[in-house]
């Protein structure tokens, strides 16, 4: 019990330094990939916890309001959800659809949200920033599938809960 705590904040605090570097280096969240990777694989109620800590923890790191990374997170995991009762969930390419159109509206809630929690006035979207957020989120279901294929490569998916 106390190892799983300590990886899991050590984990934590290694997610959030990997954030905050590839979110100012190339405007890419780690965030996203690693919790939607994670919705299935760790127990619901440790999922939230972590979605919780860490989304705090980078609206305050990237200086955004506090809880809007979280209330994005949660309305993507709800899409996700929903999209998984049409497109079934299988080990196969066509499986990761749900994964690319979470993420893509993850950043464009988050184009859109932010300046108005800031402001008051909405973000503008243009077809640049569309197609540059659909680009980043190709990027990220494309490494969702490979840390999926990877690890079902190393084991079985009971021995990988945690």
């Amino acid at each position: 019990m106390l190892i799983k705590v300590l990886l899991t904040i050590i984990g934590l605090l290694f997610l959030i330094v990997l954030e905050s570097f590839f979110n100012t280096l190339f405007s890419f969240s780690i965030i996203v990939m690693a919790l939607l990777f994670l919705i299935d694989k760790i127990e619901w109620r440790r999922w939230v916890l972590i979605a919780v800590l860490s989304t705090v923890l980078i609206d305050i790191l990237l200086l955004r309001p506090m809880g809007v990374t979280m209330l994005v997170l949660a309305i993507i995991s709800l899409l996700l959800y929903i999209l998984f009762l049409i497109v079934p969930k299988k080990e196969v390419i066509l499986s990761y659809i749900p994964y690319l159109f979470a993420i893509w509206l993850f950043y464009i809630l988050l184009d859109l949200s932010v300046p108005y929690l800031q402001d008051g006035v909405w973000g503008t979207i243009s077809w640049e920033s569309v197609l540059v957020d659909m680009v980043k989120s190709i990027i990220s279901t494309v490494i969702i599938y490979l840390i999926n294929l990877l690890l079902s490569n190393f084991r079985s998916k009971e021995d990988l809960r945690l």
